[in-house]
């Protein structure tokens, strides 16, 4: 067993994790090693008495890594309980100390869900039965995946944290760097899980600071109340930045980049074309056409790919023709290029890269780098559980300069500190989305002094309208967060960044 060392900042989060009689939400950065810090808090808590189990829950990309972390740090018996063998694992060798679990999992076998008249009731499954009536710490990594409160994966967890709170004595540590993924909903949903009586309940989180609900209930808040949510919230969240002084040092400095591209003549007529046939007669998006025009502004020939799911990717192909669509070239995808040329070839660096669109944008990238003689590792949520692995693994062991080309999937739970290069082929949707892929190479274990992040954007097409969304998601974040200070990339900074460059 390898000896677990704790930096300070780690360690401030574990004694507050100890403090509090519900549990605590660590905000702290991506890749400032909160692992460590939910390994830390079960080994305090199981030694002290103050819990007889731990429920781990985590990304099904970060199961081996979690378990291969509890096995190097600790003692402790640990069960990885996923694959359709799970349940006949679990009856074999009992409860384990450490029982590490997927949200998808979890929200199967904990509750069932049952219609119950016109609406549906729930019901402890065989895993929470196990689990009742025993004190936990229920850890849950990627706290963010709880941010939705209509989903299956949130009523299910919730359910089960509540029955294990009436049966005995539990606590809740959640893990994230980004509380809110759209808006100031997604933190209030997280706290109330990780420690309801320090938020309102929901008709008061309505009165107190929703203003209204437009026609797809999408919440407008009182912002002028908002800084009292933050004070509510502040209690039981504990920030670290990597820009704070007493841990910048130990992270390399993150150089952030804008560029826009402007397409070439007939790709941009198109895209000008597809946006002004988008909306029906009154004037509202035509179902699909958002998604539509996001591949199209990315890369003409990804519309190709997306025929058989989608009839309007079907209709533009038949009205413009496949030929027309291979053959328009994209300016982006040449920017990108020329980019990892001098990162890549001349400097002899490691890249990574993202797009949204594993199973179209990312092909045509691929073949074309492939192509230009680029080492390309690429990862999306089509590969298994092993390819995803050795894929990650591949990357980070190659000996020689590479690109990892990787769908969002790649976003959260893997650690790819050997590059120093990161480029968002589109920006994110989200500006949570945004620090996800960023943070894959800017970490504790990061060797350079330095890190580069390049966005592309498309200029004149929605990926402008995508930037100013994320940017807005960003001010919400800095304001729950308190972020701000000497050294700190604020949503005022990143504005500047970005509209600095059109």
């Amino acid at each position: 067993m390898t000896e677990l060392k704790l930096y300070p900042f780690q360690r401030e989060a574990v004694d507050r994790a100890l403090e509090l009689d519900e549990g605590l939400h660590v905000v702290y950065d991506l890749g400032t090693g909160k692992s460590v810090i939910g390994i830390a808090t079960m080994l305090e808590m199981k030694s002290r008495g103050m819990v007889d189990h731990v429920l781990l829950v985590c990304e099904r990309n970060k199961l081996g890594e979690w378990e291969e972390d509890v096995a190097r740090f600790t003692d402790l018996s640990a069960l990885r309980y996923h694959g359709s063998n799970r349940k006949r694992k679990l009856e074999k060798e009992g409860l384990p100390d450490v029982l590490i679990t997927t949200y998808e999992t979890a929200k199967v076998d904990l509750v069932v869900f049952e219609k119950a008249g016109r609406g549906k009731s729930t019901r402890d499954n065989l895993l929470l039965e196990k689990m009742l009536g025993r004190n936990w710490l229920v850890v849950y990594d990627e706290a963010a995946r709880l941010s939705n409160r209509q989903s299956g994966i949130y009523k299910a967890h919730f359910h089960a944290v509540k029955r294990l709170r009436s049966q005995g004595n539990v606590r809740v540590l959640g893990l994230t760097g980004t509380p809110i993924e759209r808006d100031w909903e997604n933190a209030f949903n997280q706290l109330r899980l990780v420690a309801p009586s320090s938020m309102p309940t929901i008709t008061s989180f309505e009165e107190n600071f929703v203003s209204f609900r437009d026609p797809f209930g999408r919440a407008q808040y009182r912002y002028s109340r908002m800084p009292e949510f933050v004070d509510m919230a502040s209690r039981v969240m504990i920030r670290k930045r990597k820009t704070d002084s007493d841990v910048r040092n130990q992270f390399p400095r993150m150089v952030e980049e804008a560029r826009y591209v402007d397409l070439h003549p007939d790709h941009k007529k198109l895209c000008d074309a597809v946006r002004e046939a988008a909306r029906d007669e009154e004037g509202r998006m035509v179902p699909g056409a958002y998604t539509i025009m996001r591949q199209l502004a990315g890369h003409p020939a990804a519309v190709l790919h997306s025929q058989e799911s989608s009839e309007l990717a079907q209709t533009l192909v038949e009205a413009v023709g496949e030929g027309v669509l291979m053959n328009l070239p994209s300016a982006k995808s040449q920017a990108l290029r020329e980019h990892l040329r001098a990162v890549v070839k001349d400097q002899g660096a490691k890249a990574v890269v993202f797009t949204f669109f594993g199973q179209s944008v990312l092909r045509e990238l691929r073949v074309e780098l492939e192509s230009e003689g680029f080492t390309v590792f690429s990862y999306h949520g089509g590969l298994t559980p092993a390819e995803a692995e050795r894929t990650v693994k591949d990357f980070r062991s190659h000996p020689e300069p590479c690109v990892f080309l990787s769908s969002d999937s790649g976003a959260q739970g893997i650690n790819l500190p050997e590059a120093t290069y990161v480029v968002e082929y589109e920006s994110a949707l989200t500006y949570a989305k945004r620090a996800q892929r960023i943070n894959r190479i800017n970490r504790l274990t990061s060797g350079s002094e330095s890190v580069h992040c390049l966005t592309l954007v498309a200029r004149d097409t929605v990926e402008e309208d995508i930037v100013t969304n994320m940017l807005t998601r960003n001010a919400m974040l800095d304001q729950l967060n308190g972020d701000s200070g000497e050294g700190h990339v604020s949503a005022t900074d990143r504005m500047r960044i970005f509209y600095g460059s059109r």
